[in-house]
Parts: structure tokens; sequence; C-alpha cells
């Protein structure tokens, strides 16, 4: 599939691990609603990119963010973004409809974080060790997404699971909300460099 690089889905690369000076954030509803544009469907904003300014300093809005479940949630959806890009960059183009077919929708094959790390082994776009690493990150995310009770990466579970992200010690026993993040944030960068590495080569249809 062509690497367009004006499309949102490869500007991950855009994203820098720490060191930006953290601007102001404006409400996206009321920048949309001053430009005249429709309010998005539910469906649609969780494919809705982050704008330019959020890109650039998402690491930092990772760092402010006082609540450990938000910045869960909105890390991994960062590295899902990343990973379909990537898997994108490797499939031949069937056009738009067929693919929004096999990643959007309820009924999508691969419209879940589970079947997008599934599938990215078997293009073998990771082995064994990144794939653990990111059933790992999909397992914290879907803890903070679903409990229906307060949780933090300090409870024993999870922080279990972080620890596996890297083979390094952790500095502090209660760094894991910055070890995830900045697994997520690693991750995607590897993920995007491949989507443009292999983006737009031309793939060969065998049989019609």
């Amino acid at each position: 599939m062509p690497a367009d690089r004006s499309n949102p889905h490869l500007r991950w690369v855009g994203v820098v691990i720490g060191g930006l000076d953290m601007k102001e954030q404006k409400s996206r509803q009321t920048h949309e609603s001053a430009r005249g544009k429709k309010i998005p469907k539910l469906s649609d904003l969780s494919r809705e990119m982050p704008n330019e300014d959020e890109l650039e300093n998402f690491s930092l809005m990772l760092a402010s963010e006082s609540s450990d479940r938000s910045a869960a949630i909105m890390a991994a959806g960062l590295l899902e973004h990343a990973l379909y890009a990537s898997i994108a960059g490797r499939l031949a183009d069937p056009g738009k409809k067929i693919l929004n077919d096999w990643f959007q929708g309820p009924n999508a094959p691969f419209g879940t974080f589970s079947a997008k790390i599934k599938l990215g082994r078997a293009l073998g776009i990771y082995g064994p060790k990144m794939e653990s690493a990111l059933n790992a990150i999909k397992e914290i995310r879907n803890v903070f997404a679903h409990r229906s009770t307060p949780i933090d990466f300090n409870h024993p579970a999870i922080a279990k699971e972080v620890r596996r992200l890297f083979d390094e010690p952790l500095l502090s026993e209660g760094a894991y909300k910055t070890r995830y993040c900045a697994s997520c944030l690693a991750f995607s960068q590897k993920l995007v460099d491949d989507a443009f590495e292999n983006g737009g080569k031309e793939i060969a249809v065998k049989f019609p």
C-alpha cells in the first residue's frame, strides 16, 4: 500500500520522547465548532488522530496526565494506530472500502488491537519478543479501559506486566507509568519507521 506521508496514520514519526515545551491545548470540540464542522459520530472518535500540536507534545501530555487510566489508554491508542500504519504498508492496496471492511467496524476481522498484533506477527513485522510486549500493553490497556473501580500502575498485577516491557531494571519501583508510556512511544516509533520503509512498494497479485 503506498506510503503517503500526508496520511495522518503515518505522522507518528513526529512524536518525540520528551524535550519539547508543552503548548496550551485547545478544546477540539470548540475548535471544530468554530470552523463549522459537524460533530463526529461516536464510531469515528476512536479513529480520530491527534493534531500536530498534540503529536509534538504527546510525551509531555502523557507525563502531565494525572490519571493513570487516561495515560494508559491514550498511549496504547497511539501504539495501535502506529501498528495499523505498519500493517497497511505491507498490504497490497485493495481499495479504501475493502480496507475499511478489514479494519473498521464491529465485525472487521482485524478491527481489534489483539487481531492487529497477531496480523503484525504473521506479516513478519516483529518476532515473539515484541509480540509479547505488545500483548502486555494491550492487556494493561484493557484493565484500565474496562475496570469499573479505580486502579493505577502501582497495582501488583499491572506492575508485574510493566516490568516485562524492557530488559533493563526499573530505576525506581514507582516508575511503572513512565515505563509503560515510554514503551508505547518507542514501539510506535519503530512501527512508523517500518511503515515508511515498506510502504509504497508494489505487491504483485498472483491470481486475479
